[in-house]
């Protein structure tokens, strides 16, 4: 059963995300011939199917609160340009939580679903997005749009988890200690943010996965130890090294939580260590996943996003940490015939005022091949998001032999 309410008071983590502005922009890069008002169409019944993407967040005294009203919704927004970029905009979550860019170019075309990580994590804006591409298919294909029965605003992360047993036990001096890392600074801000990628081939990847399951070892232990090694080859030093990263937690309890069943149905985990330049990366990412499964049993994770009140600054002397967000495998879009789906990219966009310097990572995978993004913002950057690339694919390279 879902939450029906058509209004309700933002949880603390939702909170956090309406007051920085966070906005996560998903990018599908495709060729051919694209309908752009079929798309606002298929946007338009979307959004009537999954009415919290039509709603506003509304500050008041006490905090923030969601509202879902029938109103007119913002049109879907076009122009000409290339699709080498993805598109990066804040939403106003006063006025829309999701939103649909078209860069429309000479061959390819660039189409970026918007949403406000308040209302909706990167698994149901995915799902959102999937469903979008689904309905142009039907529309161009000369097919009629079924009507749907709304779906219920979706319940918070605190009420999916008290549902099932599971409540914040950390004290009040503990709490905010694991709040979502995110990437600096946001867009505009003094000291734009540099961005590089590392983009496997299919094969290439196929190969990086089936040497990590004869170790034992997810492609996401793999990625989390080949960042912290690259760091420390770019620095040249050891260092200890902090890694920060969202797991998440509709299939770690029971019953299990469907995709759009809740907004951000996400928990924090992290893991510190001594790493250096010539630190292997098989027994590192090992040891990342023993983490990872110890922190998941004792409900750490679980309980990480229950309270948070702000971004909290690291201890003092201790490491910034390196921020990574792992989409995995996107759903697969299906395009009508003569557009198919090129590339997928991904972008976060804040009002999270700046530090020293941010690194922060965007896992995805299309078709079979792994694609790493990597933001390097703050206020004095020192880090070269291009050489600590190279220094990553380097890493995975000499794991993948």
């Amino acid at each position: 059963m879902l939450c029906t309410a058509t209004v309700r008071k933002l949880a603390p983590v939702e909170a956090l995300f309406a007051g920085l502005a966070t906005t996560v922009a998903y990018t599908v890069v495709v060729e051919g011939m694209l309908d752009t008002a079929a798309l606002s169409q298929a946007f338009d019944a979307a959004r009537r199917a999954h009415p919290v993407f039509a709603g506003r967040v509304v500050g008041t005294g006490d905090g923030y609160h969601l509202v879902v009203e029938g109103r007119g919704l913002p049109p879907i927004r076009v122009r000409k340009g290339t699709a080498r970029h993805p598109i990066t905009r804040i939403l106003d979550a006063a006025t829309e939580l999701a939103g649909l860019e078209v860069v429309v170019g000479a061959g390819d075309h660039a189409v970026t679903l918007l949403t406000q990580h308040c209302i909706a994590d990167a698994r149901a804006s995915l799902g959102l997005f999937a469903e979008i591409w689904a309905r142009y298919t039907d529309i161009v294909g000369g097919g009629r749009l079924s009507a749907v029965e709304p779906r219920p605003i979706p319940w918070s992360l605190n009420c999916l988890l008290a549902q099932r047993g599971i409540a914040d036990e950390a004290p009040e001096e503990a709490r905010g200690s694991a709040a979502p890392m995110m990437p600096s600074p946001a867009v505009g801000a003094p000291g734009d943010p540099e961005y590089a990628r590392l983009r496997l081939t299919a094969p290439d990847t196929a190969v990086l996965a089936e040497r990590g399951r004869r170790h034992g070892l997810s492609l996401h232990g793999i990625l989390s130890a080949g960042v912290l090694v690259a760091q420390a080859k770019t620095a040249g030093e050891e260092a200890v090294a902090r890694l920060s990263y969202p797991v998440d937690l509709r299939d770690r309890v029971a019953p299990p939580i469907g995709v759009f069943d809740g907004t951000n149905v996400v928990g924090s985990a992290e893991f510190s260590c001594a790493v250096r330049p010539g630190t292997a990366l098989g027994p590192l990412a090992a040891a990342i996943l023993r983490q990872l499964r110890a922190d998941l049993a004792a409900g750490a994770v679980h309980r990480s996003w229950l309270q948070v009140g702000s971004p909290a600054d690291p201890a003092p002397g201790a490491a910034p940490a390196i921020g990574m967000t792992n989409w995995g495998a996107v759903p697969v879009f299906v395009t009508p015939p003569g557009l198919v789906v090129t590339d997928f990219r991904g972008a976060i966009t804040n009002l999270l005022p700046d530090p020293a310097e941010s690194l922060f990572y965007i896992v995805s995978s299309v078709g079979g091949r792994l694609s790493v993004e990597l933001t390097v913002g703050g206020a004095q950057p020192v880090t070269d998001a291009e050489q600590m690339i190279a220094a990553l694919a380097e890493t995975l390279r000499g794991f993948a032999g």
